[in-house]
């Protein structure tokens, strides 16, 4: 397989089962569209700076600088 980034984000070939449309959006970015989005939609920008506030009173001696921690891969 050539070398390819995702048009829409930053996942790239590297993922030996990633697959791209014809407009190279990934097969990441397509699952997120049709079976995670539609369940965000129920939840206003409001709810969600309410949490995100909460999130950093909770955890504002964490060690951590992030709300979502996102693996790089390796092993």
């Amino acid at each position: 397989m050539e070398y390819q980034v995702c048009t829409r984000c930053v996942m790239d070939t590297s993922d030996p089962e990633i697959t791209f449309d014809s407009n190279g959006v990934c097969s990441h970015c397509q699952r997120f569209d049709s079976v995670i989005l539609p369940y965000w939609r129920g939840f206003s920008k409001e709810w969600l700076e309410k949490k995100v506030a909460f999130i950093k009173q909770d955890c504002k001696d964490s060690p951590y600088d992030c709300i979502l921690g996102v693996s790089g891969g390796g092993g």
